[in-house]
């Protein structure tokens, strides 16, 4: 322990000891300011490099993926993606790299797709959380007819052995269980 003989030696002393340990202590500052602007850098292009490899295997859309919920993938490898921000249901063949989608339903827009699921004919069941229905649309895209699904379906699967469509109800803490007919 150092002694001091004024308050000002002690004040003086404390202030050059404060003063040592900050400067000590910038260099630390800066580079770890350094390492945050790089780290910024490298993943901003990563995710240009991400996105080129999605180009390259998909091809170039007009159209992104905004907000995907579901997803599922039919018997011939189509990646099919609800999407509740853009409204639609994105349609992915990857063997062929090409791109379609799904926007309304019999008179009906989509408004918020959000499970989504095919059959074994490859016929697409999308539960619409908002307008409390399933709608189910062939495999090219066609709306087929519309299911009363409760008040707010969220999740759903198809059996396609016992040929019975699953939907979860939010809304009434539920399942619903319902023929593949509805």
């Amino acid at each position: 322990m150092q002694y001091f003989e004024t308050w000002r030696d002690a004040v003086t002393a404390s202030l050059q000891e404060l003063f040592f340990k900050v400067t000590s202590f910038l260099p630390n500052i800066v580079a770890a300011l350094i390492v945050l602007v790089l780290g910024v850098i490298i993943a901003a292009s990563l995710g240009q490099v991400v996105k080129k490899i999605v180009e390259f295997i998909l091809g170039t859309y007009q159209d992104d993926i905004i907000k995907p919920y579901g997803i599922t993938v039919d018997s011939d490898g189509r990646v099919i993606v609800a999407d509740t921000a853009f409204k639609r249901i994105h349609i992915y063949n990857l063997k062929k790299k090409s791109y379609t989608y799904i926007e309304g339903a019999g008179g009906y827009s989509l408004e918020s797709p959000i499970g989504v699921a095919v059959d074994i004919d490859d016929n697409i069941y999308v539960s619409d959380s908002s307008a409390g229905k399933v709608f189910v649309y062939s495999k090219k895209g066609g709306f087929l007819f519309g299911i009363d699904a409760g008040k707010r379906p969220t999740g759903i699967a198809v059996n396609k052995e016992e040929k019975l469509l699953y939907v979860v109800d939010t809304g009434s803490h539920i399942v619903n269980v319902f023929d593949l007919k509805g």
